[in-house]
């Protein structure tokens, strides 16, 4: 199975966030170096001389902010994940791994969160009771910088953290893909969105009519699929067999992992994650820079200038859009910036008044 080109066909095309752009606008031509509040001189027509080194300088910050694609983890909690993984429950596993990721990823990414079945705080937890075939609802809303907000329901064996829920014989699959494909519709966003459901079996029930859990859980993920929603299964040490599983069928429709140790599992999904944070490469703006001016960034507490590029198949940055409120970091930088705990991108507009009182916008 071809999992890494799947899961980048799924997510690199789609170049996420608390993290801050700070453009500042520069006048002058580097003469008189940065700051500097000099009158400019005149020539003996009253102009401006190109030729001035007593260019004024002003700044304005922009704002600009990273886009952030919204990510559900499912989380299986049933008896199926109870088993061990290389002398580590599967459950507790999963647990970990997902801590680490979203602690990695958190400020590109909003991450949200549904187990199944669910604990006693979930407002579904009533409606669970009465049937065993049931999933929580998404208890973490997708946001940016959640670990503080996952970590609790995650690690409900943890001391002080909401009760674990009761092992149920039942892996509700197609509840919990149901949960979400349902939160998605009743909660509309422009961001890019994706669901990871973390199991360790198949399909076991369906709370339909027709009880077919292998073909309403498939029907579920397609409706995700439909939606535009990006997927992948994660199965934690199971293997399911690749003829007759429905695991392997609804892992089909987006990326299937199977990991058979723990660092697999923190492999497969950082593989999936990044691939997805890659759409904080992107950073809008509200701000229109000036025509007259020239863009430099630089990222983290580096003076070095990341290089301009043509297109975004290059290493560097390029203007995202025409009207320059978008700009694309792209290759290893992106890479970089993916890769870090960034709160903001140091930028700067620069703009020389030495041409004429009208060369550069008066900004108060």
């Amino acid at each position: 199975m071809l999992r890494r080109a799947a899961v980048l066909g799924i997510a690199l095309p789609l170049l996420a966030c608390t993290e801050h752009v700070i453009i500042h606008d520069m006048w002058g031509d580097g003469s008189a170096g940065p700051g500097a509040d000099a009158t400019p001189a005149r020539d003996a027509t009253g102009g401006f001389s190109a030729n001035d080194a007593f260019c004024k300088y002003q700044y304005r910050p922009l704002a600009f902010t990273p886009r952030a694609a919204q990510l559900v983890f499912l989380l299986d909690r049933s008896v199926y994940m109870q088993s061990s993984f290389n002398g580590t429950p599967r459950e507790i596993a999963a647990e970990m791994a997902l801590v680490d990721t979203i602690a990695a990823y958190q400020s590109k990414v909003k991450f949200g969160f549904e187990q199944f079945p669910p604990d006693s705080n979930d407002r579904a937890y009533t409606d669970c009771q009465r049937n065993t075939c049931c999933a929580g609802s998404v208890i973490v809303d997708p946001k940016p910088n959640a670990s503080k907000a996952m970590n609790g329901p995650i690690e409900c064996d943890q001391m002080g953290n909401p009760p674990c829920p009761t092992p149920g014989y039942d892996s509700a699959s197609f509840a919990a893909l149901a949960q979400v494909r349902d939160y998605f519709k009743s909660h509309p966003s422009g961001d890019d969105r994706y669901a990871v459901l973390v199991t360790a079996s198949e399909p076991s029930c369906s709370s339909l009519s027709d009880g077919d859990a292998c073909k309403d859980a498939l029907a579920a993920a397609n409706d995700l699929g439909n939606m535009g929603v990006g997927f992948a299964v994660v199965s934690v040490g199971y293997q399911p067999d690749p003829t007759t599983s429905c695991l392997v069928r609804i892992g089909n429709t987006g990326t299937l992992y199977t990991p058979l140790n723990s660092y697999a599992l923190a492999t497969d999904l950082d593989e999936f994650v990044s691939a997805v944070a890659r759409t904080g490469c992107v950073l809008d703006s509200n701000d229109v820079p000036p025509p007259q001016t020239q863009l430099v960034v630089s990222m983290g507490t580096s003076t070095t200038a990341i290089p301009q590029v043509d297109s975004p198949d290059q290493n560097g940055w390029s203007f995202a859009n025409s009207a320059h409120t978008s700009i694309t970091f792209s290759g290893t930088w992106c890479d970089q910036f993916v890769g870090s705990q960034f709160n903001n991108i140091s930028a700067g507009d620069y703009c020389s008044t030495c041409g004429g009182p009208s060369a550069c916008p008066q900004w108060q």
